[in-house]
């Protein structure tokens, strides 16, 4: 019974650790990769909680970023931006311009 109860304790203190690690993960984790729309004319990239924003080959904005409240928060040009995003597979809605997963 006492190994039951150490055991029974080890895999709550796991499932304790892996939800504060995905809770945690703050702009980075599930964004990581590029995505691209459909024309390859935009592009965003993720790496961690670094964003690079490319028009025409052309990078627009290289910056950190952060999720607040179902919005994409960076800063670009001095200027703070947050917008709406949804990530739906490899599928990501950015404002009005859908993007997909390269």
């Amino acid at each position: 019974m006492k190994n039951l109860s150490k055991f029974i304790g080890f895999i709550a203190l796991v499932a304790i650790i892996s939800f504060a690690a995905v809770s945690c993960s703050g702009g980075g984790g599930k964004l990581n990769g590029t995505y691209e729309s459909s024309d390859g004319y935009t592009s965003l990239t993720f790496k961690g909680n670094q964003i690079t924003f490319m028009r025409d080959g052309k990078v627009i904005t290289d910056t950190t970023y952060e999720i607040k409240d179902g919005k994409l928060c960076y800063t670009s040009g001095g200027t703070p931006i947050e917008i709406d995003f949804k990530l739906e597979g490899n599928t990501l809605t950015y404002g009005a311009s859908k993007l997909t997963k390269k």
